[in-house]
């Protein structure tokens, strides 16, 4: 078996795809580059293709990865190559790495995502007014929030997994860019965070128009931040 990391881009319109279909894209795409997939054993074999993390429809972002394990080995530069062009349009593949064995996990690694929401004002706030409006925000040290999931909805408190928050006026909208947790220990939603500031720092904002780009996936060790593809 032989495992290749890949860093990747989604923006329209492939955007709009499920996890499910983007995991459907990708295994697609490695058969027409005639690049053989390693399969699970049993009664119903699948490619082993295991993400980062999920990503929300809708949302477009700019550092996803994905590990994919080979029938055999492929030099990364050739998937790369190959790959990019049986991709459909909107997906970018900007690099391919081979994964040493006992390599953690990638879903495990990864615990930080960086967001940058765009959401249009209801009211005229100036850029000292959202300053304002963090401040009072971030000085609250317990944010809940409600979560509908499969059990119904349930409450969370997303404050701890808030680690930088920043903000300015563009044009009639508020930008935001965040960096929260993610991955096993929990998950921390972009959507969440601004609702949070709506609230507690009293903004208001058009939530049927608000858009979410995600910059990238990252493992924190202490104080530094790397990608999945710099761990290797």
């Amino acid at each position: 078996m032989f495992r290749v990391r890949i860093a990747f881009s989604k923006q329209d319109p492939v955007r709009w795809l499920s996890h499910l279909d983007t995991q459907k894209a990708f295994e697609r795409a490695m058969r027409r580059a005639a690049i053989p997939l390693a399969f699970s054993e049993g009664f119903n074999p699948h490619p082993k293709i295991a993400f980062a993390s999920a990503l929300a429809v809708g949302i477009v972002s700019f550092g996803e990865y994905v590990d994919i394990d080979l029938a055999e080995s492929v030099d990364p530069e050739a998937v790369k190559e190959r790959l990019q062009k049986a991709m459909p349009e909107g997906f970018g593949i900007h690099g391919v790495k081979a994964v040493p064995p006992g390599t953690q996990a990638l879903m495990a690694a990864v615990n930080r995502a960086q967001y940058r929401l765009r959401a249009p004002l209801q009211e005229p706030f100036d850029e000292a007014a959202i300053s304002e409006a963090l401040t009072r925000s971030l000085a609250e040290t317990s944010w809940l929030v409600e979560r509908e999931g499969k059990k119904g909805v349930s409450t969370r408190e997303i404050r701890p997994g808030l680690f930088q928050l920043s903000g300015s006026r563009t044009d009639d909208a508020v930008l935001l860019e965040m960096l929260v947790q993610t991955g096993s220990e929990g998950n921390v939603r972009p959507e969440e965070v601004l609702e949070a500031v709506c609230r507690y720092g009293r903004l208001l904002v058009d939530r049927e128009r608000v858009r979410i780009l995600r910059l990238g996936l990252f493992v924190a060790q202490g104080e530094r931040l790397l990608t999945p593809m710099d761990v290797l």
